[in-house]
């Protein structure tokens, strides 16, 4: 299903899905079951797409990325799961990214 997403991308390897539900648990949220689809696959991917550098974080990276930005104090309710130029993406905590279009939240970096 993610493989037109994914296809050109410098992915990771595979996980088990036990390290997603860890994580879901650590950070009290539910992810959207595509983005599990999509973690478990590749585990995080990094690319320059067109004139920007994207980069999706790998599982494990999750918790700690997410403490250290502080996220629950200035944006709860959302995850970070990537950077994208000057931009981070955030995944509202419930969120489901179908159907095909539907977009992440960014924050910007820029003051």
């Amino acid at each position: 299903m993610l493989n037109h997403l994914i296809n050109g991308l410098d992915l990771n390897p595979p996980i088990n899905m036990n390290l997603v539900i860890e994580t879901e648990s650590e950070l009290g949220v539910k992810f959207p079951s595509d983005y599990k689809e999509f973690i478990v696959q590749c585990n995080g991917a990094e690319e320059t797409v067109g004139n920007a550098y994207v980069q999706l974080w790998a599982i494990d990276e999750l918790v700690g990325l997410n403490e250290g930005y502080a996220v629950k104090e200035f944006a709860d309710g959302l995850v970070i799961f990537g950077y994208k130029r000057l931009f981070f993406l955030l995944l509202p905590a419930h969120a489901r990214l179908s159907p095909p279009g539907a977009a992440c939240r960014t924050l910007s970096l820029r003051r």
